[in-house]
């Protein structure tokens, strides 16, 4: 019999404590790297860029334009509104800027019809700032491939709702009540066949719909259906 089984027989608590003598003490443990945590910063909200106007409040929506719906004499190839290349004349439209009507409730600020320019927003689920408590969000707005429904949605400082936004067919009669802000004499219409362009004796509208708004409220922004039949040229809060 060794040593070691002689002692754990006779005097095991003397075997234990020279083994903890030969093993050493137990290595202490490795201390933690802290974690670093790296703060979030939220990004600011994009703020509105208004324009001022004799009657109300223009936002503008160039960095929002993604569609092409005017075209020129030089280039009636130039413009694609609704999938078949046709489009508004150019030379039947208001010039580019500040477009003040007295039977339309608030002035707009209507975009170019310069070559290659978008010049309108096809909507697609697109978030536009806005700003101050308002009573009114007035679009110069229409649709293509027939009338169309869908809902906005309006952001609040303290929450959001949703709207309706009914807006009728560009070449039809205002079905829901709509109010013509421009229309023209003619549509760039495609051929029967589709062999080229012409200008149809067709009446093409841009209608202005009014959204009503909570004026006790500050407006934030407006979230645009997903629905790229429905186009906006300008928009206005009052």
């Amino acid at each position: 019999m060794n040593l070691q089984n002689r002692l754990r027989q006779q005097n095991p608590e003397l075997l234990d404590r020279m083994m903890k003598i030969v093993k050493g003490p137990p290595p202490k443990p490795k201390p933690e790297t802290p974690k670093v945590v790296t703060p979030k910063v939220e990004k600011p909200a994009p703020k509105a860029v208004t324009i001022e106007l004799k009657r109300g409040t223009g936002i503008d929506l160039t960095k929002f334009f993604n569609s092409d719906g005017i075209s020129t004499e030089a280039n009636r190839n130039d413009a694609d509104f609704d999938q078949w290349n046709q489009s508004y004349p150019a030379e039947e439209l208001p010039k580019a800027g500040k477009l003040c009507k007295p039977e339309l409730p608030v002035c707009f600020v209507f975009p170019s019809g310069e070559p290659k320019a978008k010049n309108n927003v096809a909507c697609a689920g697109q978030t536009i700032p806005l700003s101050g408590k308002r009573k009114a969000m007035h679009l110069m707005v229409t649709a293509t491939d027939a009338n169309q429904e869908a809902k906005i949605a309006i952001e609040f400082a303290d929450g959001k709702v949703e709207k309706d936004l009914k807006v009728t067919d560009w070449c039809g009669e205002a079905a829901f009540g709509e109010k013509v802000a421009v229309a023209t004499k003619h549509r760039v219409a495609a051929e029967p066949d589709a062999s080229g362009l012409f200008m149809e004796e067709k009446s093409a509208k841009i209608w202005c719909v009014t959204v009503p708004l909570d004026a006790k409220r500050e407006v934030k922004a407006v979230k645009l259906p997903f629905n790229a039949q429905i186009h906006i040229f300008a928009l206005t809060l009052e």
